[in-house]
């Protein structure tokens, strides 16, 4: 796989697209902050698509991810959820351990609600592939995957406290899926075809 160097941070040239959804992911690596990542990613664009950091809703999704960016050491990204307790000093008590995807068209919907027996997976997805005993600590908030292993973090907002090791980069993915060249003119083409038959059709009667 190709990639390029901008600064201290790589860049993948080909965004890689999974059939199960039609998205196409990304990795971006470099020192990361979740939220710097979460602003970077909503930039990123890619066939005039736009962005976000990825929102991970299903097994095979996360598999795809894992085999695409395999990494044969301890190696973590950012991906798009977090903590809505850790948006304030005094949270609601019901934004406590309420963790969501905060981006992409998943944008607000828990996946994920800690509790004191651990926590559950929550509709509509039903689906997190925390790591053993994760998430553990309260002061933490933001979520990490593991590209050795797939497994999720919780860790703060630098990457550095609560991860296996400190977060180096993140996934960005483009949910719109990206039109295959000449798709759109042969459908145009189509459409013409159509309409062209019909006033065929007309004249005849």
């Amino acid at each position: 796989m190709l990639f390029f160097l901008m600064g201290t941070t790589q860049v993948f040239c080909s965004p890689l697209q999974w059939s199960g959804n039609g998205h196409y992911y990304d990795i971006v690596l470099g020192n990361s902050n979740w939220t710097t990542d979460l602003t970077n990613a909503s930039l990123s664009e890619y066939s005039g698509v736009k962005g976000h950091l990825a929102t991970i809703t299903s097994l095979e999704e996360n598999a795809f991810i894992l085999n695409s960016f395999f990494h044969d050491t301890e190696f973590m990204v950012f991906i798009g959820g977090r903590d809505l307790g850790g948006l304030s000093l005094s949270p609601p008590s019901e934004d406590v351990g309420k963790w969501v995807w905060y981006d992409g068209p998943e944008n607000g919907i828990q996946f994920y609600q800690e509790n004191s027996s651990g926590g559950t997976v929550t509709d509509p997805y039903n689906y997190a592939n925390w790591a053993l005993g994760q998430p553990n600590r309260s002061d933490i908030h933001y979520l990490a995957m593991s590209l050795n292993t797939g497994s999720w973090y919780d860790t703060n907002n630098g990457g550095y406290t609560g991860a296996p090791k400190a977060v180096s980069g993140y996934i960005v993915e483009y949910s719109t899926p990206v039109p295959v060249p000449g798709t759109i003119f042969l459908f145009v083409g189509g459409l013409m075809g159509l309409v062209g038959a019909k006033a065929r059709q007309s004249k005849k009667a």
